[in-house]
């Protein structure tokens, strides 16, 4: 496994792909087999490219941009407490997570935990 100060510089160029919504880039970050589970909000997404597909939807109706600190590494592990600031311009009563208005933002934070597998994230734990 890399250093622990190779696995943050990949995992803060993972937040920017993602926040610059670069699918392309972000399929360098993560695993084909990627499991993305969300806890008790929605069902676990299996597969980069189910992930792939909520984002290319959820980016329709939505702004959304993380941020990440508090990172600590174990191994292969990285976790961090994640802030998420999500900007709805579009209604989406039909969301996985739960009808969403055009307007409102919302701030989320929490604790969200990385596998990281042969350099890649195979799996995103965010309760």
């Amino acid at each position: 496994m890399s250093e622990p100060r190779d696995l943050k510089a990949l995992y803060r160029r993972y937040v920017a792909a993602f926040n610059a919504h670069d699918f392309d880039e972000l399929e360098t970050y993560l695993s084909p087999e990627l499991v993305f589970d969300w806890g008790d909000v929605m069902p676990a997404m299996r597969g980069r490219a189910a992930m792939f597909a909520f984002y290319r939807e959820a980016w329709t109706y939505f702004d959304e941009e993380i941020s990440a600190s508090d990172i600590e590494i174990d191994g292969s592990r990285l976790s961090a407490t994640i802030t998420t600031e999500i900007r709805v311009f579009r209604d989406w009563p039909e969301c996985p997570i739960g009808p969403m208005r055009s307007g409102p933002s919302y701030t989320v934070s929490g604790r969200v935990e990385y596998l990281f597998e042969f350099g890649r994230i195979a799996y995103i734990d965010a309760p």
